[in-house]
């Protein structure tokens, strides 16, 4: 589920150690109208039209309610601040949002919406870590990990093998970034962004059934 994910670390509990985050570079290519049933509420249905369009984000493995990443501080009183120009929230955040979008100051696609995230019970990220499980990557300042985590990704695309890896790898469009990530690190990481340029390039040229190949040949935990 992990394979070339970018992590947003959106809560860590410094008593508790227990920790959160959201995989932000995995898209669907389900659009919340695919997966909302129609509702008699019209408050809800109004919402579910207002975001019926957006695109859906896999968090992670832990299922959730439907969550939305956003940069609006108007929302803040209804979500969790991750840094400045950076906020999370769930169904409360969601439809304030749509009041928003109303009032015309804000649009659908300012709104990243993600079922699932990521949960790590008591000192279990940290232990993680130091195994080196994880990579961790400090953000250079708030609004480069702000359009970091609400820029959009394309999903796999076709009908064959691709789309069964949606479930366990991300996009080759997704792990473009996770590439400009490694290469950002340098060092014994720089190698790994020219593996995610080809296989864009891949996908490309000859389509998302050729970055599935290259997946397989390398490692997907990576």
């Amino acid at each position: 589920s992990f394979g070339r994910a970018v992590m947003l670390l959106a809560e860590h509990d410094q008593q508790q150690r227990n920790s959160m985050a959201f995989i932000i570079n995995k898209p669907t290519g389900i659009k919340l109208s695919q997966v909302l049933n129609p509702s008699s509420d019209p408050k809800v249905r109004r919402v579910t039209e207002t975001f019926q369009d957006q695109p859906i984000y896999i968090g992670g493995p832990c299922e959730t309610p439907l969550a939305v990443l956003h940069p609006f501080d108007e929302l803040d009183s209804a979500s969790h601040q991750v840094c400045d120009g950076l906020f999370y929230g769930g169904q409360e955040c969601i439809e304030k949002a749509h009041e928003l979008i109303e009032e015309g100051h804000a649009a659908p696609s300012d709104f990243k919406l993600i079922v699932g995230t990521a949960l790590w019970g008591k000192e279990q990220l940290i232990g993680e870590v130091e195994q080196k499980l994880w990579i961790v990557a400090e953000a250079r300042d708030d609004q480069t990990t702000s359009k970091l985590c609400l820029d959009s990704y394309q999903s796999w695309e076709g009908n064959g093998r691709e789309l069964q890896l949606q479930n366990h790898m991300v996009s080759p469009d997704g792990a473009r970034v996770w590439g400009l990530i490694m290469r950002a690190l340098g060092g014994e990481y720089a190698g790994y962004d020219r593996l995610s340029q080809y296989m864009y390039q891949a996908s490309q040229r000859r389509g998302d059934e050729a970055a599935a190949r290259i997946i397989d040949e390398t490692d997907d935990d990576v």
